[in-house]
Order: C-alpha cells, then sequence, then structure tokens
C-alpha cells in the first residue's frame, strides 16, 4: 500500500470515528451554518480604532493582542491598533467589518 504513495506529493491521514461525538457534531453545524468567520487587523486610523467589542458587527470571537489570545472579550473591551479581531456572522453583518 505505501508503494502507491509518490514522495512529490502531501498526504492527509483521516480516521473517522466509530461513534459521533460532540467536536464532530459542532463540526458538522459550523459547516451548514449560515454564519461565517471574517479576521481583520485594525491599524491606525481604522473605524474600529477606539471602539468597543460590542459596537463591532457580528460576534467577537477572539481578539489576538501583542502575541496573547483574549478569547470571548468583554463588549466594553477597546479595540486597539495591532489587534486582531476574529468574529462570527452572516456575510451581510461582517461585510461591514
Amino acid at each position: 500500500m505505501t508503494a502507491d504513495l509518490e514522495d512529490e506529493h502531501r498526504y492527509r491521514l483521516a480516521i473517522r470515528a466509530t461513534e459521533p461525538d460532540d467536536g464532530r457534531e459542532l463540526v458538522r453545524r459550523i459547516q451548514r451554518a449560515p454564519e461565517t468567520i471574517s479576521a481583520r487587523t485594525v491599524e491606525t486610523g481604522d473605524d474600529l480604532e477606539g471602539e468597543f467589542v460590542e459596537w463591532v458587527p457580528g460576534t467577537v470571537l477572539v481578539i489576538e493582542r501583542d502575541g496573547d489570545l483574549h478569547p470571548f472579550p468583554a463588549g466594553r473591551e477597546p479595540i486597539r491598533v495591532g489587534d486582531r479581531i476574529h468574529a462570527i456572522g452572516v456575510p451581510d453583518e461582517l461585510a461591514a467589518l
């Protein structure tokens, strides 16, 4: 069987679980949901600079700031220059992001 594999190609091993689990169910639901995830880095003069997380279109899942991850930030957390924001929402909502 390994003789069929070619050196110049990359392969990914996938194993199916014998029983469904919560992780697989979560992935299945995300794949079928109308929402999507978008990311954006805030730059100087950006509309989001100084705004609160709760004012960001969609729902902010995580902020990457100074090499640290801040999951589910508080609504009153201010957005700073250099922050990378990851938000989930419907495409129309995230178009403003």
